[in-house]
């Protein structure tokens, strides 16, 4: 609800004081309550409970009367001003707000609602010499006082005909549409009240049979209605009660949707037990009686009723009753809105064919009385079934949780903020030998954690698993013992979680495994890794060794072989200078090929000691440009013969990061390769670029030579391998076997792809 009424202590206190007002009235029309007294309750009711201001007027015709009750707010206290001439001095601005109300019939929300001053008191308009009121006034006129910051004013009806009004005003809040709702309720009681109280005096205080019956029937109904715990059932009872008590041929109730649809779930229908059956009038032919209802009453939020001659008079009556002969009664119906705590209607009330007389105001008080209990009674069973569907969750979850608890492999264990046990899973039950029933209410270093893992005692308050009580912080240890029923000693890993409630600690929660199994295998891996150490240290020796007996061997190699080697070169060319002369041709020739064949033997071992070297020499990463590589490499090769027609296309921009040195030797093997493959052409084409293979950098060497032969592509990496003859190009076969060697190294792998006569593409990642 808007403004005031929206606070939650305003509506216990209004619902309260309504209560009391209700009761008081009833019970002083039986007294001989005078109108007055009516009014007064009205005002000692409002202005405590929902308005700092409220002036009560009765009066018809739109003529009103001249008795007025207002109340004002006030520090000395609640004052009640009782006549015209009172009312006036205190706030002219209520009174004549009243007035206007019981002329115009209908309620009015202040300032959300504007209407026009003219069309009630014949104010002139702007410029005419007269003054006008202002736009955003309501009831504007001279000396009437300053207006509220919110005011209501809602006519009291009695028979659809206004009898008075009842006016709430508030300095500071803003009321609002639910409050409209909310007061057009207590005005229906209220016009109710005053009509009881002109029956009562008309009555001059007799009180017939009926009536007794009638209270007792109102709280037996009262009584039944509340013991329902479904909705449907307490929609029954309430169709059934409304029905005896005010004597109609049948009642029906429906129940609203959020959008005041009809839910026709909760639908029910209640007539006579001697009418059931009788086609019109059975359960099921009252639908169409229903559902006319809730068209005809659309949106009201107070009580609506028509006599015999009106239903036949009503267009839509009427129309039902011509759609449908003979299934529409019109002997009279009347419908009071549901409303709920909040200001919405939950439903609507019918009732057809009063046994006796038509449906008067004391039967719109008694059908809206069951109304409101009906709708209270409806809220309840709501709120029953809200609390049994969340009763129904909350064990579903809780037989969940347990499930969970009682399935899952690690052992748990709660504690309270004193840190005593108060739950265990079986799984912890298994693990430590005990029972939960043995060790609850215990702390956990009274039963298995009374000792460290070095066996030395364990006091509790240097626990750092219980710590979490104190510092409100998640604890893990893979370094700690529990004590097993039967006192054996095993390893675990435990973690103790805070459990925090409402900002504070109430407990810890510990998950611990038990590790033996991991430590005996960490123990294995610890001997089996010391084992490996000493193995790889007694490998490393050995291959330090082996590797300076081959750089001896080397240098035996490299020393002892160039010695003969000399000897038969030097030999040779002395034979072939002094005795030049008396040799023919073939023993030249012979001695040429001794040169040739010792020269390429000292080749041989100059490329031999240079590949061992490669694989000891100590790696100095930097960034390397390999662009910048291959054009020297380029301008160096094509200064050696300018003749040749070459072309080198070089891609820019490619840097890796290894041995600028070594990887210089990459790229000479590789276009110099290029280079004599190539040779044969003429006009020759070498490609250095990058290309990508599962999202890494690989560079090649492409030349348009002569290739080679897939199948032999084992042998490309050989030390001496050879897929050319000697005589076709020159070389000794540990160029590629070098740049093998250098790749791997620097992490990196080489592989070449070729056809004969179609060139060749060597490929290397760094």
């Amino acid at each position: 609800m808007g403004g005031k009424l929206s606070s939650p202590v305003s509506v216990a206190a209004m619902d309260r004081a309504l209560a009391q007002f209700l009761l008081q009235s009833r019970g002083r029309t039986r007294a001989g309550t005078r109108p007055m007294d009516v009014l007064r309750q009205i005002c000692q009711w409002a202005v405590p409970a929902a308005a700092d201001r409220c002036a009560v007027m009765a009066g018809a015709g739109g003529q009103p009367r001249a008795k007025v009750v207002l109340a004002r707010a006030h520090p000395a206290g609640l004052r009640i001003a009782v006549g015209s001439a009172q009312a006036a001095a205190m706030d002219r601005w209520l009174l004549r707000a009243a007035e206007a109300v019981i002329v115009i019939g209908r309620p009015v929300l202040w300032p959300e609602e504007r209407p026009v001053a003219r069309k009630i008191y014949g104010c002139p308009a702007r410029g005419d010499g007269a003054q006008a009121p202002p736009e955003d006034g309501l009831w504007p006129a001279p000396g009437d006082g300053d207006p509220p910051v919110s005011c209501i004013a809602v006519p009291l009806l009695w028979s659809r005909r206004p009898q008075g009004a009842i006016v709430l005003a508030s300095d500071r809040h803003r009321y609002g549409p639910d409050d409209v709702a909310f007061l057009e309720v207590v005005a229906a009681h209220a016009a109710l009240l005053l009509g009881n109280v002109r029956l009562a005096a008309a009555r001059a205080g007799r009180r017939s049979h009926v009536e007794v019956a009638k209270i007792k029937a109102m709280a037996a109904a009262a009584a039944s209605i509340n013991r329902q715990l479904s909705v449907e059932g307490t929609v029954r009872k309430l169709t059934e009660h409304a029905r005896a008590v005010i004597g109609a041929s049948r009642a029906a109730a429906v129940l609203f949707d959020a959008g005041d649809s009809p839910v026709q779930a909760v639908s029910v229908s209640s007539v006579p037990e001697k009418e059931e059956g009788r086609g019109s009038c059975d359960m099921d032919g009252l639908e169409h009686l229903i559902q006319a209802g809730v068209r005809i009453a659309g949106s009201l939020s107070r009580p609506c009723a028509l006599t015999r001659r009106e239903m036949r008079r009503h267009r839509a009556w009427s129309a039902e009753a011509a759609r449908q002969p003979g299934r529409v009664p019109l002997d009279g119906w009347l419908a009071v809105p549901m409303m709920g705590r909040n200001g919405r209607r939950l439903g609507l009330l019918q009732l057809w064919g009063k046994e006796r007389g038509e449906f008067d105001g004391a039967d719109e008080a008694i059908a809206l009385d069951l109304a409101q209990l009906g709708a209270v009674a409806v809220e309840n069973a709501l709120l029953y079934q809200q609390v049994r569907v969340a009763k129904q969750r909350l064990k579903e979850q809780l037989e969940f949780t347990t499930a969970i608890t009682r399935t899952i492999g690690e052992g748990l264990y709660a504690v309270d903020c004193e840190g005593r046990l108060t739950f265990m899973n079986p799984a912890a039950e298994r693990k430590l030998g005990w029972t939960a029933a043995d060790v609850l209410g215990q702390s956990p270093h009274q039963v298995f954690h009374y000792r460290r893992a070095d066996g030395t005692s364990h006091p509790v308050d240097e626990c750092r698993l219980l710590g979490v009580l104190r510092t409100g912080e998640p604890y893990r240890t893979d370094e700690d013992v529990y004590i097993r029923k039967d006192g054996t000693v095993f390893p675990i890993s435990a973690t103790a979680t805070p459990i925090i409630q409402h900002g504070r600690v109430t407990g810890a929660v510990v998950a611990f495994r038990d590790i033996s199994r991991l430590k005996e295998t960490q123990r294995q891996l610890e001997e089996l890794t010391a084992s490996l150490e000493r193995r790889v240290q007694d490998r490393t020796a050995a291959l330090v060794e082996a590797n300076q007996e081959l750089e001896a061997f080397a240098y035996s190699v490299s020393h002892d072989l160039r010695a003969p080697l000399r000897t038969i070169n030097g030999f040779s060319q002395a034979l072939l200078e002094d005795y030049g002369s008396r040799l023919d041709d073939t023993g030249r020739d012979y001695l040429a090929r001794v040169q040739a064949a010792t020269k390429r033997m000292s080749e041989l071992i100059d490329s031999m000691l240079y590949l061992s070297r490669v694989t000891r020499v100590e790696l100095v990463r930097q960034d390397v440009n390999l662009s910048q590589l291959a054009r020297e490499i380029a301008r160096e090769l094509q200064e050696r013969d300018p003749r040749r027609r070459i072309e080198f296309c070089i891609e820019d921009g490619l840097t890796v990061r290894g041995d600028r040195r070594l990887l210089r030797v990459v790229l000479e093997n590789l276009l110099e390769n290029a280079w004599k493959f190539s040779g044969t052409r003429a006009e020759t084409v070498i490609e250095f670029g990058r290309t990508w293979q599962d999202e890494r950098p690989v560079y090649f060497v492409r030349d348009n030579g002569v290739g080679f032969d897939m199948r032999y592509a084992d042998k490309l990496f050989g030390v001496f391998q050879r897929l050319h003859g000697a005589g076709e190009f020159e070389g000794n076969g540990i160029g590629l076997a070098t740049v093998q060697r250098i790749i791997r190294r620097h992490g990196g792998e080489v592989w070449g792809v070729g056809e004969e006569g179609r060139g060749a593409t060597f490929f290397f990642t760094v």
